[in-house]
């Protein structure tokens, strides 16, 4: 990766971290919980595992 590309990545995960932090401030969750419950919702997945192939087919059908 080169240096400008790591400063975008720093420099947006910094105001990332600041959005969450905000959301901790505003509903008292940890930073952690608020994390997760994005990666849940927005529909990030953690690698191909084969349980989530069926929860996809089962939540469209």
């Amino acid at each position: 990766m080169s240096n400008s590309a790591k400063q975008v990545f720093t420099n947006h995960f910094g105001d990332i971290d600041q959005i969450i932090k905000e959301i901790a401030r505003e509903t008292g969750w940890p930073f952690n919980n608020i994390l997760n419950h994005y990666v849940k919702t927005h529909g990030i997945e953690k690698g191909l595992v084969w349980w989530n192939i069926y929860q996809k087919y089962y939540r469209l059908n």
